[in-house]
């Protein structure tokens, strides 16, 4: 189960390779705040945030085991990633970005039950990262359960209000709802943020196109 409508979900895919090639160049410079990670955009891109969380650990073990991950992950190697990653969790278990490249890893090998525990680990040692949340929304809309994806994905919009991706996909998460005026002003705020995306017509459209009131699930 997708938060995104089919459009978007074939969108996504097709973006999701080309994220994960400009992730490195995040790793490496480090650049963006907690707030607007530049780079970071797009479902994906996490992949480098599991680094980027580390500038402390900077040529440490803990430092090169994240760097390994986020290689393996753009190269499609899911199962050694994730090997990597639960090794690197239970030397570093105070380090919640190894938990939650262990989440995302499974995330990405389609094992959104096993993917659950780490994400949330990973917020309850570092509540603050609105990734974190981001993806643990993903997570929660693939089981089934879009209240608790769309709280999720309401925090990472309260803790990244500059954030393009998360009013990006809390706004289809509603559109999936049909809770239509929560779309609209979730979307709107996705174009402020994002005038240039690729998308923005399309949303545009969307946008223009949503009915004034909340949909029934006759509708």
């Amino acid at each position: 189960m997708s938060p995104f409508p089919p459009f978007q979900a074939r969108r996504l895919r097709r973006a999701s390779g080309r994220q994960l090639r400009r992730t490195r160049r995040v790793g490496r410079t480090g650049s963006g705040s907690r707030t607007g990670k530049a780079g970071l955009s797009g479902p994906w891109g996490a992949a480098a945030l599991v680094l980027a969380l580390l500038p402390a650990c900077a040529g440490t073990p803990a430092e090169q085991a994240a760097r390994r991950g986020q290689e393996l992950l753009e190269e499609g190697r899911l199962d050694e990633a994730l090997d990597l990653y639960r090794e690197a969790r239970e030397s570093h278990p105070d380090l919640a970005p190894f938990h939650h490249g262990e989440g995302l890893a499974l995330h990405r090998l389609e094992r959104p039950v096993e993917a659950e525990t780490p994400l949330r680990r990973a917020i309850e040692l570092d509540p603050e990262e609105g990734r974190f949340h981001l993806v643990l929304g993903h997570v929660l809309f693939e089981l089934g359960r879009p209240e608790e994806a769309v709280a999720e994905y309401r925090e990472m919009t309260r803790l990244e209000p500059m954030n393009a991706e998360g009013w990006r996909v809390l706004g289809f998460a509603e559109y999936n709802r049909r809770r239509y005026p929560e779309a609209r002003a979730a979307l709107e705020n996705y174009l402020a943020f994002a005038r240039d995306a690729d998308d923005h017509y399309a949303v545009n459209q969307l946008i223009n196109s949503l009915p004034a009131e909340t949909g029934s699930e006759g509708d």
